[in-house]
């Protein structure tokens, strides 16, 4: 009855866990405690499946997630659109070389805009971004994110040229000052 369906349960989260495949010596007790509160807490991973049940599926979840974290250098714990593209075989890879995923990256890809080097490939990727892990659709976002790198780029180009507008000026004061008596078109 009620014990054999339990039993089925767990062999059934079991059988499509990577971590008893690739890992089955596991791990100890404090890497596991924190792997299970670590994945209670993650904003994306289990979020729709385990909003407010101890479903089954959210179960199954969950185990992923642990074993993703027990398991790290051969479980990766993907969701929703990106599962299945790494069910069919494929990976899921940013479309740009630019991105906002850490602060290195994100200072680069904010200068690059700046510059107006490549940023309406950026600001199309952007517009076109849904939430984590989810397929992107065309112009999902468009009017947002088209206002806010114009914006960006307007306030952001008007201090830089602002700034080299001043030191040119200051530094020609500085050289007038100097030399009173000769011009300075010599």
């Amino acid at each position: 009855g009620l014990a054999s369906a339990a039993t089925e349960d767990k062999q059934a989260i079991e059988a499509v866990s990577c971590r008893s495949i690739f890992c089955p010596n596991g791990v100890d007790d404090e890497t596991k405690e924190s792997c299970k509160a670590s994945c209670k807490k993650h904003p994306h991973f289990c979020a729709d499946t385990c909003s407010g049940s101890e479903s089954a599926a959210c179960k199954s979840c969950m185990t992923e997630c642990q074993a993703s974290c027990e398991c790290s250098d051969y479980c990766e714990p993907i969701i929703k659109d990106a599962a299945l593209c790494h069910e069919q075989g494929l990976s899921w890879q940013p479309s740009l070389p630019q991105s906002f995923d850490n602060i290195f990256v994100s200072v680069l890809t904010l200068f690059e805009i700046l510059t107006t080097e490549g940023w309406v490939d950026v600001m199309y990727t952007a517009a076109d971004s849904t939430e984590a892990y989810r397929q992107p659709v065309r112009d999902a976002s468009q009017w947002p994110w088209a206002l806010a790198f114009s914006l960006y780029i307007l306030f952001m180009y008007m201090f830089i040229l602002n700034l080299s507008v001043g030191v040119i000026v200051a530094k020609f004061l500085e050289l007038k000052k100097e030399n009173s008596n000769t011009m300075l078109t010599q």
